[in-house]
């Protein structure tokens, strides 16, 4: 199952479930049992509705589904395609950028050794004390020798300055 998140709170596994629940619906539209699935496609209109009003990245495939449910289409593999972009979509938008905001140490550590910018709490015969530093992470541990203190958050440094290229 996915747990990816789209602008606006929609989960990738919400949407997994809307397609399941449209393939079962399918199979009870085949076998005959039509009143619940006239409910059923009244509620993934109010889902697909409420959907529809997010970002505009997501807004054209969540029509496209829209128009696949009200029956102006009748291809079932067309849903298939466009849930599976929408969910490829998904992915490509929850993937790891750098965050523009301190991450508490306590919660989540680097994925990957490396340098990171660091906000470190000392404790001195003076009290406590508060620096941002650029820290080592080893995989492991913090591992600056002349880090003293304990990291609280940690980002990723930004990326290096493009030089140009002088003709």
């Amino acid at each position: 199952m996915y747990l990816l998140t789209l602008r606006g709170g929609t989960t990738a596994t919400r949407i997994k479930v809307m397609i399941d629940k449209y393939r079962l619906e399918d199979m009870r539209r085949e076998s005959g049992e039509k009143g619940y699935l006239a409910r059923w496609v009244i509620q993934l209109q109010a889902d697909l509705d409420r959907e529809i009003r997010k970002s505009a990245s997501e807004r054209a495939m969540l029509s496209r589904l829209a128009v696949i449910m009200h029956g102006s289409e009748t291809d079932l593999n067309l849903l298939t395609v466009t849930a599976q972009s929408l969910m490829d979509r998904c992915k490509a938008s929850n993937s790891p950028v750098t965050p523009d905001s301190w991450i508490p140490a306590r919660e989540r550590v680097p994925e990957e050794s490396g340098r990171y910018w660091c906000y470190v709490e000392e404790q001195n015969s003076l009290g406590k004390s508060h620096y941002q530093w650029n820290c080592s992470w080893n995989g492991e541990a913090w591992s600056d020798k002349a880090l003293s203190g304990r990291v609280t958050h940690w980002m990723p440094l930004p990326a290096a300055p493009q030089h140009e290229v002088k003709p």
